[in-house]
């Protein structure tokens, strides 16, 4: 069979480590395997792209995901044990979570392709990339960080380091009377001021209690801020909801800040797009579909770039003697070929992406609305990846003086 997905690892792990107690995951890896009797020898020894074993790395992202709910205490790293929410959530398990029926496993997640904290809780970053490593430290730390009840600072940090990481400008303030953070999109006439408390707890259930609605509004006044939003590992029922929509603030996840993290490392979310999260109230989760919807728009477009030089170097192949790398042109082109990965495409998206072409060098304006070549294909592909490497420095700039700007 083929390798069971996430979703099936869930229950198996909770009711491995109900049995075991606090365990190392080297203990864990063969209990869980055990429970899935139908997996091939061959599927157990395949590797990633980056030379891991998939297997464990998709063991080690259900722990993360469950870390994330509250169910797995992730405050000390290489042991892995169950919170009480989680022994509670084993013990209503079905008597068969252990043994589940073979199933045919769900895609493999596109975080099989990320890395993860390893059994000693370093984190192993992808070769040649600095942001998706970075990205992954963040999110383990956030997950560790917001069950840590006996340091609150520690999720305040964590919380205000994810979301510099966004490309907010961020200041942590803390203190009695005072809100955790306050975050700045420094948009010109489009900027927005959020404030954030950040609530960290044992339980992994954030209840109305814990949070003062009245100080939280008097934050939001004396600081300006357009929105308040609670960060914690998750949250109770009860009226809590309803009480952040009387106040107008939003609730997030310690886990949908952490997924917000991941994809911005792979597909750049804009400030722009992140308010709806706030504008979401009660719950930021609600929005996060649509602005994840945005940035695979904003990729698409960016892919678009790319292949519209395959489409200019057609045309100047089949009609070397005439201009005809025109928007309307290429438009026609691009929507002449059947391209799920190009569906949306717009005239106007044609037009931006032969702008960012004659930028970089690779194309000239001609004739009014047409373009003329200036290098080979494989030229302008090294002009946009030179591009990206000026881009790369920029961040890795910021990130080494601890810059705010590491969008």
């Amino acid at each position: 069979m083929a390798l069971p997905s996430e979703s099936q690892i869930h229950p198996v792990l909770l009711a491995v480590l109900a049995e075991l107690g606090a365990a190392r995951p080297r203990d864990v890896y063969p209990l869980v395997t055990r429970s899935f009797p139908d997996i091939e020898p061959a599927d157990l020894t395949a590797t990633r792209k980056k030379g891991d074993n998939l297997w464990i790395n998709r063991i080690q992202w259900a722990r993360y995901r469950l870390v994330g709910e509250g169910l797995i205490d992730g405050s000390e790293p290489g042991i892995w044990a169950l919170t009480p929410v989680g022994h509670e959530a084993a013990r209503g398990l079905p008597d068969a979570a252990a043994q589940p029926p073979a199933a045919a496993a769900e895609d493999a997640p596109i975080e099989d392709e990320a890395a993860l904290p390893d059994e000693g809780g370093a984190v192993r970053p992808p070769a040649l990339s600095i942001l998706p490593g970075e990205a992954q430290r963040i999110a383990a730390e956030l997950a560790a960080a917001s069950l840590d009840s006996g340091d609150p600072g520690r999720f305040e940090r964590a919380v205000g380091e994810a979301l510099a990481f966004l490309g907010f400008e961020t200041d942590a303030i803390g203190g009695p009377g005072k809100t955790d953070v306050l975050a700045v999109a420094p948009l010109g006439v489009n900027r927005y001021q959020v404030v954030f408390d950040a609530k960290s707890t044992a339980s992994g259930r954030v209840a109305d209690g814990q949070i003062d609605w009245l100080s939280m509004r008097t934050h939001r006044e004396n600081e300006r801020a357009d929105h308040a939003c609670v960060v914690g590992p998750g949250f109770a029922g009860g009226q809590l909801k309803e009480r952040a929509g009387e106040f107008d603030t939003s609730l997030l996840t310690a886990a949908e800040l952490a997924d917000l993290v991941a994809t911005h490392a792979d597909t750049p979310i804009a400030l722009a797009d992140l308010r709806l999260l706030f504008g979401a109230a009660p719950l930021a989760g609600a929005a996060i579909p649509q602005v994840k919807a945005a940035a695979l728009d904003r990729a698409r477009r960016l892919r678009l770039v790319v292949r519209l030089l395959g489409h200019v170097e057609a045309l100047n192949k089949a009609q070397p003697d005439l201009v005809l790398a025109k928007a309307d042109t290429l438009f026609a082109s691009v929507i002449a070929q059947p391209d799920d990965d190009m569906r949306g495409a717009t005239l106007d998206d044609v037009r931006g992406a032969l702008a960012l072409l004659e930028t970089v060098g690779a194309l000239r304006p001609a004739n009014g609305d047409g373009y003329v070549s200036q290098t080979s294909l494989g030229g302008a592909l090294r002009m946009l990846s030179a591009l990206g490497d000026v881009a790369r420095e920029r961040a890795g700039a910021d990130a080494a003086s601890g810059g705010e700007a590491r969008a």
